[in-house]
């Protein structure tokens, strides 16, 4: 393609080696061809002769597009097939790459949304802020004449605003970081799916469009409770502060009861028997607001738990702090709810990928127990398509130092819209018995893989609903054949799954010669430097090798693991960020609705110090509710994460691990936020004056 022009210009017209599973071949580039296809972005063309000899094919052919009139036409083509030659519609490979990303994406959205619901706190609190700010102004208005509605739809249309200017801001910064997450994301694809490459960022409408409602709806949805409040002021009470506190207090004991209402009603909504990923985020979404909802329980409680603790620990300023959390728990309850969702999410999402991580390095440990692994170089991480020499495990075994081989071949089928992984193996009983069965008895599921049955990964299982004693229809060479499955093994290799048959009964049913992997075992005290270079001197000449060890497999393993879920450490520190801006907006609310207060204090002797020290303690003891209230809703989440939306997005079992530094990480996590966000604050209290803090009284 033209815009490859930059990159080969100075080898128009020359001959240039090319590398196709390990083989040299040699090609001249005779011109550039323009395409606004991106999808074009790496094809060469070549003349089907051209490309059959370099690829290794010679007289055979990938597939053929036909262009069909009507359906009369399509019967006709489907008579004149062989038995193992399909008719599949254009779109169906696209579909196949669509089913294989579905889960990916619908995942990421849901960690999306996660961090939209913490902004919607800080919406709220930003609106309260606002309201907060002017409440003197409403109660003036409403004194003279302006109506309650008119307030309620005064801060509506200031919050549309406010909601327009900030979701473009948001769409610009998307757009703005979109390169640097794009890179991430198609790294990931790279290494899980297929070979994708993404030269610039297309700007979606709908995108764009989406975003904007979302921001929008959710900016109304948060600006209604304190629109609400504002019109509800009545004139002779605007100037109360303890009103919002006593109702608050007042509804109490029903707001704790609809917070567990919620958390039991998300409850049942994830008991419900689906693989519909985004039934179980719905049933997620009762679960944190009835968490939220019980932050006023928590600090009621905490307050009285640790009052006189407080006191003894920090003095009077201690008891001060914590008493004016209570004082103030309108705005203090909304902030420690942000912030104890996010933090929750932290520690939910990290739970799930450290108890992931921890079963992957698990059954890596146990899966690879060879000493070396051989395949042809491959453009795509966990797939091995490229073909070896059928004839190479024969002559290893000959090699001074190898102990044993054992080889397999990755074949795929594309049927009825579905693409079939099939792990032909030539598995020693050592080799085999390395596998953990979820279902079957693996002694008995060997004679029958021998024999001609097949086993099946818990993906596999999963996705295709079938259990131990089903049958799957293949279609083989020597047409459509049914295989029975006497074995369900744990996988982690791939979501799509894997159907594990016998190489020998593959080649009775498929011709197709070569593999396209080898596993060799090494001799107690062999050289293992020296049996490699005569594994590569076996094929020199005719092609390339990718030999790696066991470690090195284990640590690229786990490196693309690490990789692949870079995006929800990155969705994660934007949630914190979102809930420390929230911790910040409310502080600065209690300045406002406190400055008399604190003018009053410091007139009658309160030291700046002390002040500042007061605020401190209370943005501490809203970190520690916080990180108490996050703790039992984040092993909540990785819960859900692990046994549920894990299992319906992929079919894997995990195990759960309890890591006590992920504990501690995000009990600092939440002081060390809320103590952060509090600095400006009550380093504006201290140094405010006395004097004009007490002016209007």
């Amino acid at each position: 393609p033209e815009q490859r022009r930059s990159f080969f210009k100075d080898d128009l017209n020359k001959i240039r080696n090319v590398y196709i599973e390990g083989r040299t071949s040699q090609i001249i580039i005779s011109g550039f061809y323009m395409s606004r296809n991106l999808t074009q972005d790496n094809l060469v063309i070549a003349d089907i002769s051209t490309a059959q000899e370099i690829s290794g094919k010679q007289g055979f052919i990938d597939y053929i597009d036909l262009i069909i009139r009507d359906e009369n036409e399509l019967n006709e083509i489907k008579t004149l097939l062989p038995d193992n030659f399909t008719v599949e519609k254009s779109d169906s490979r696209s579909k196949i790459a669509e089913q294989m990303l579905d889960a990916f994406e619908v995942n990421l959205t849901a960690l999306s949304l996660l961090a939209l619901i913490v902004g919607i706190f800080l919406i709220y609190n930003t609106m309260s802020f606002s309201v907060v700010q002017r409440k003197t102004l409403i109660g003036t208005l409403r004194a003279t004449g302006v109506t309650s509605n008119e307030i309620f739809i005064m801060i509506l249309k200031e919050s549309f605003f406010t909601g327009l200017i900030g979701t473009t801001i948001g769409i610009i910064s998307g757009i703005l970081i979109s390169g640097f997450l794009i890179d991430m994301i198609s790294g990931s694809v790279n290494d899980l799916y297929f070979v994708v490459s993404v030269n610039e960022v297309y700007i979606s409408p709908y995108i764009i469009g989406k975003g904007i409602l979302l921001g929008l709806i959710a900016t109304l949805f948060s600006a209604i409770k304190p629109a609400k409040e504002a019109a509800e002021l009545k004139p002779r009470i605007s100037m109360l502060r303890s009103e919002q506190e006593q109702r608050i207090l007042k509804t109490l004991p029903g707001r704790t009861l609809t917070g567990v209402g919620l958390i039991l009603a998300g409850g049942l909504i994830l008991l419900i028997p689906s693989k519909n990923i985004w039934l179980s985020y719905i049933g997620i979404l009762p679960i944190i607001i009835g968490f939220a909802l019980l932050s006023p329980f928590v600090i009621i409680l905490f307050n009285k738990i640790l009052s006189g603790l407080s006191k003894k620990v920090f003095g009077f300023t201690g008891k001060i702090a914590l008493n004016g959390i209570l004082k103030n728990i309108s705005r203090a309850n909304t902030a420690v709810a942000a912030l104890g969702i996010a933090v929750a999410a932290t520690l939910g999402v990290s739970t799930m990928i450290t108890s992931f991580r921890n079963t992957v390095v698990s059954w890596l440990k146990s899966g690879l127990n060879a000493d070396l692994y051989i395949s042809a170089p491959s453009f795509v991480s966990r797939w091995n398509d490229n073909l070896l020499p059928d004839s190479l495990p024969e002559s290893y075994k000959k090699i001074n130092g190898v102990k044993e081989i054992n080889y397999f071949r990755d074949f795929r089928i594309n049927q009825n819209d579905n693409e079939y992984h099939i792990f032909a193996s030539h598995l020693s009983l050592y080799a085999y018995n390395s596998l953990k069965f979820k279902e079957g008895d693996k002694e008995e599921a060997y004679e029958k893989l021998i024999e001609g049955g097949v086993i099946v990964t818990e993906p596999f299982a999963f996705r295709n609903n079938v259990r131990l004693g089903s049958e799957i229809l293949l279609n083989t060479d020597n047409g459509y054949k049914k295989f029975i499955i006497s074995g369900i093994y744990y996988d982690y290799a791939s979501d799509l799954g894997y159907i594990m048959m016998y190489y020998d009964r593959f080649r009775e049913n498929w011709n197709s010669p070569g593999i396209t992997g080898i596993s060799v075992y090494l001799d107690n005290g062999a050289n293992k430097d020296s049996v490699i270079s005569e594994l590569y001197n076996k094929t020199a000449s005719s092609q390339k090798l990718i030999i790696r060890s066991n470690k090195y497999l284990l640590d690229t393993s786990i490196e693309i693991f690490d990789r692949t879920f870079l995006i929800a450490e990155v969705l994660k520190l934007l949630s914190v960020i979102v809930a420390f801006v929230g911790i910040l907006s409310s502080l600065m609310s209690l300045q406002l609705e406190k400055a008399r207060e604190f003018g009053i204090m410091r007139a009658n002797g309160l030291l700046p110090l002390q002040l500042f020290k007061i605020i401190n303690l209370q943005t501490f003891f809203m970190g520690l509710i916080s990180g108490l209230i996050a703790l039992p809703l984040g092993y909540f989440l990785a819960a859900i994460l692990v046994f549920i939306i894990n299992k319906r997005s992929f079919g894997w079992t995990m195990q759960f691990d309890i890591v006590p530094s992920l504990i501690i990480e995000s009990f600092l996590l939440a002081i060390f936020a809320s103590i952060i966000a509090g600095l400006y604050p009550a380093y504006k209290m201290s140094k405010s004056s006395p004097a004009l803090a007490l002016k209007e009284e």
